[in-house]
């Protein structure tokens, strides 16, 4: 088996990309993770927020807004306990209008027919 270039260059870099980092190094990766972890953890809330107004995924929307799941990842969006009860209040006015179109729509369906 004869070695290019190429298979130089591959075992450089694995070899480079498996030592350990610096301390300055360290701190970079780090908060680009925690830039990406609050990132993710917003992107979930705002999908709960969305899947609310899709009558099958609705039920499980609330219980994650009123279970530990929600706490944990408001946590780790970096919201406080006065983002946290804003964001419940609009959930529980936005599920009741919710409720209320479908109830609506619902109704006019059924005078139609």
């Amino acid at each position: 088996m004869t070695f290019t270039k190429c298979d130089d260059f591959m075992n450089n870099m694995s070899t480079s990309y498996f030592q350990p980092a610096t301390a300055n190094e360290s701190k970079l990766p780090q908060k680009q993770s925690a830039m990406a972890a609050r990132a993710l953890a917003e992107a979930v809330i705002l999908q709960a927020i969305e899947d609310m107004w899709c009558e099958k995924e609705k039920s499980k929307r609330l219980s994650f807004f009123t279970g530990e799941s929600f706490r944990i990842y408001s946590k780790m969006a970096g919201m406080d306990f006065h983002d946290w009860t804003v964001l419940l209040n609009l959930v529980k006015n936005a599920s009741n209008k919710i409720q209320r179109t479908l109830e609506s729509s619902s109704g006019r369906r059924m005078k139609k027919t």
